[in-house]
């Protein structure tokens, strides 16, 4: 469907159910995609109802195997903690598939006439349907695209195959097989596991097929990550510029004008990140209104593996190769938490506005908000205007930069300068309400002694009215003279200011010349000390924490990764560079910090296997999963400086993770 709506498409594809009359004995029967085999040895099939002319699905019950074997160590290694085993090869009981290919015309020199087929699919119709959901979008988009065109000298995508086999086991129990050519990394195999009330998308497998291992120096995955999956080449976003309003309920509403252009022409529906607390209210295509599926898009296990709420724009027909794209977005929603003590922020409610990932771009923001507050954003502020009870800033980024964000507060503010670049703090008179409840909480699921990954205290806290504000002008002048120290390092500071703002809970993020650094870093010495504050999150807050997030502004900000294989390496620059600043001044807190990260790798998850097996940094977001929660934060931070286990009381920098 190159034109006309979608969602009737959509939503064919997303209830589809079983067909009586295309129910079969099969046998003897394979299924063969690059790395993956799947064997139907003998038993009933169902195919399901045709949607727009096309089977886009079955439902398979008997013997079966699968048969995936891992390209190399590390995956091997993988597969073999989730498993017990290096080969991922088992017997199956029943399986569900789902194709955009010609899987149905595939299998039908093994079907044979079957019996009692009207109680094979009264049994298996709800299951297949409510599976159905899971890869509808992604159907959605092949039916609806064309060919992918790419400029000359560019390498294209694959052609557009998927399976899905949602494959169930005596074994293992159910889990996820995908082979999917649109995919950054083609074959991945996961399984959907809780944790604590707390689900994970455990992914045991995930590397490109057989027939791109040997060409991946040149796949897309090196270009960086560049947009939601399926249609993450398409489109290249380039300027953003949002007029935006938090009113006195705090509620958000916005207008954000994307201006991009079309890098692989062919698909006609794009996929653009956008929190599920915000209601999309229209999507214009140079002033005309476009079709758009928000959050009905990515379902059950998708949505367990990416974690990002999506909405699915729908251009008139597909976009042409080269072509400018200016789209218009209008929504609205309470995409603000109030923490409490004159703190809020967007924090966990997700992405405030629409985008197609982590992508270098320009952006041009107008706030409006009560003037009782302040608000600090990404860029630089080039005006700041009282309108009665209402205040308007204007900010406008340092060139091209890969997010945006902001934060809103009864912040003091203080000020300090870099050589030309100026450093301002914003704290408020209190924190926010629930840090100390939230450190209690986190003593209980993080290790006993030494520092968590993310700043979490380890040990209960009860601060007895702790002024952040208090601790914000030695904080900014410590942050002035880190970003002269690492000027020095690393080269020119990458923006033209730098703002520190506070955030509410126990962590820290550094985003392009502006830092949330959490409350913990603004409490004071004494602060700290009437809190209880182990040694090592003492150091941690006072020491490591800010310039770790300074240095995120070379590291992260001004470059990002190429792929989640990469991404530690971001962390581990900045955390080096921390260390390195904190080896000048204190030798005994380097030593401090280097037996915490020791001691989170030896300490063990609640199976009683130690964080260390996790896995290797280069798994990236994969380390965190049921059986390692903490695994990504632990492996990242404490990896390359805990090794060797042994050092000298007064050790050289620590270099053994470059």
């Amino acid at each position: 469907m190159t034109q006309g709506p979608i969602l009737p498409l959509y939503r064919a594809l997303r209830g589809v159910g079983l067909d009586p009359q295309q129910v079969f004995k099969i046998r003897e029967a394979t299924i063969d995609r690059e790395d993956v085999h799947l064997f139907l040895n003998d038993g009933t099939i169902a195919f399901t109802q045709a949607v727009d002319g096309r089977v886009t699905g079955a439902f398979f019950e008997g013997d079966g195997e699968v048969l995936v074997r891992p390209p190399d160590r590390r995956e091997r290694a993988s597969l073999g903690l989730f498993t017990g085993q290096g080969v991922l090869e088992e017997h199956v009981t029943s399986v569900y598939l789902r194709f955009n290919d010609d899987t149905a015309s595939e299998l039908k020199p093994y079907l044979r006439p079957a019996g009692d087929t009207a109680n094979f699919v009264s049994h298996a119709d709800s299951a297949a349907r409510q599976l159905a959901m899971i890869d509808a979008m992604r159907l959605a988009i092949s039916f609806s695209s064309l060919p992918a065109t790419v400029a000359p000298g560019e390498v294209g995508p694959p052609t557009d195959r998927m399976l899905h086999a949602r494959i169930a086991t005596p074994r293992l129990g159910t889990f996820d097989v995908y082979y999917d050519t649109l995919a950054a990394e083609q074959i991945i195999v996961g399984q959907v596991a809780s944790v604590r009330d707390i689900a994970y998308y455990d992914l045991w497998l995930s590397f490109s097929m057989r027939s791109l291992r040997d060409h991946q120096a040149t796949a897309s995955r090196f270009k960086g990550p560049t947009g939601p999956a399926w249609t993450r080449d398409a489109l290249s976003v380039t300027d953003y510029k949002i007029q935006a309003a938090i009113d006195s309920s705090f509620s958000l509403s916005a207008t954000a004008d994307l201006g991009g252009e079309v890098r692989q022409g062919g698909a006609r529906i794009l996929m653009f990140e956008l929190s599920r607390y915000l209601q999309l209210k229209s999507v214009e295509l140079a002033g005309r209104p476009l079709e758009f599926i928000q959050n009905e898009a990515v379902e059950g296990s998708q949505l367990a593996r990416h974690g990002n709420d999506v909405v699915a724009v729908v251009f008139p027909a597909p976009v042409k190769l080269g072509e400018h794209v200016q789209l218009k977005f209008a929504y609205s929603g309470s995409v603000l938490s109030d923490a409490g003590g004159g703190l809020f922020y967007v924090g966990a409610r997700g992405t405030w506005y629409p985008n197609r990932g982590i992508a270098m771009a320009r952006y041009d923001i107008t706030f409006r908000f009560p003037s009782a507050y302040t608000l600090v954003a990404t860029g630089k502020r080039v005006s700041l205007e009282k309108q009665g009870a209402e205040t308007v800033g204007h900010w406008i980024s340092d060139g091209e930069i890969p997010i945006a964000g902001f934060n809103l507060g009864r912040y003091i503010e203080s000020s300090a300068t870099a050589g030309g670049v100026e450093v301002h703090s914003y704290a408020t008179r209190s924190v926010e309400a629930a840090l100390p409840q939230a450190a209690q909480e986190a003593a209980v699921s993080t290790p006993q002694s030494g520092v968590s990954p993310e700043g979490v205290m380890s040990a209960p806290v009860s601060v007895s009215s702790p002024t952040p504000a208090a601790g914000s002008p030695s904080l900014v002048r410590r942050a002035a003279n880190t970003v002269t120290q690492l000027d020095n390092m690393l080269g020119a500071f990458p923006f033209n200011s730098l703002a520190l703002t506070q955030r509410p809970g126990p962590d820290s993020q550094g985003w392009p010349g502006i830092i949330f650094l959490s409350s913990y870093v603004y409490l004071t010495p004494e602060e700290r000390a009437a809190a209880h504050v182990g040694a090592a999150d003492s150091v941690l807050y006072a020491s490591v924490m800010m310039p770790h997030e300074v240095a995120h502004q070379w590291f992260g900000d001004r470059v990002s990764w190429a792929s989640y294989h990469e991404q530690w390496l971001l962390e581990a620059l900045a955390n080096y560079s921390a260390i390195m600043l904190l080896e000048k001044t204190s030798l005994s807190d380097v030593e401090v910090m280097l037996q915490a990260y020791r001691q989170l790798l030896a300490s063990k998850t609640r199976d009683g296997v130690t964080n260390v097996q996790a896995g290797p940094v280069t798994l990236g977001l994969r380390l965190s999963s049921s059986k390692f929660p903490n695994g990504y934060e632990i492996i990242t931070y404490g990896r390359c400086f805990a090794t060797p286990l042994a050092r000298p009381r007064n050790p050289p920098a620590p270099t053994s993770c470059l």
